[in-house]
This record gives structure tokens, sequence and C-alpha cells, in this order.
């Protein structure tokens, strides 16, 4: 196991425990009234968020490197 590697695996983890916790404030209001519209401003931004902090991750272990 190389250190690039193990980074990668941790900044896995961390994008993943932070759309968790980023999306759960977010749909905690629709659960009252879930429609179409509402599911998919949810689906982009899930998408949006997911795609800027692996730019940003990638970005990051450049500048490590």
């Amino acid at each position: 196991m190389s250190w690039n590697k193990i980074s990668l695996i941790i900044a896995q983890i961390i994008r993943i425990y932070f759309v968790i916790c980023f999306l759960f404030g977010i749909v905690a209001p629709f659960f009252m009234e879930i429609d179409m519209v509402s599911v998919v401003i949810f689906i982009v931004l899930i998408s949006i968020l997911i795609f800027a902090t692996t730019k940003w991750i990638n970005h990051l272990s450049r500048k490590v490197r």
C-alpha cells in the first residue's frame, strides 16, 4: 500500500461522509412532501457536489506530490 493509495481512500471516505451530511441537511425538509421537482434538484445537487469535490481532491493531491 503506497501513501498515494491510502490518501485516495481517505479522500473517498471523507467525501462520502460530507456528501451524506450535506444531503441529509438538504433532504430533511423535502421528506415532508416529495415531488418530482425536488427529486430532480436533489440529483443535480448530488452530481454537482461529487464533481466539484472530485476536482478539488485531485487538485489537492497534485499539490501534495
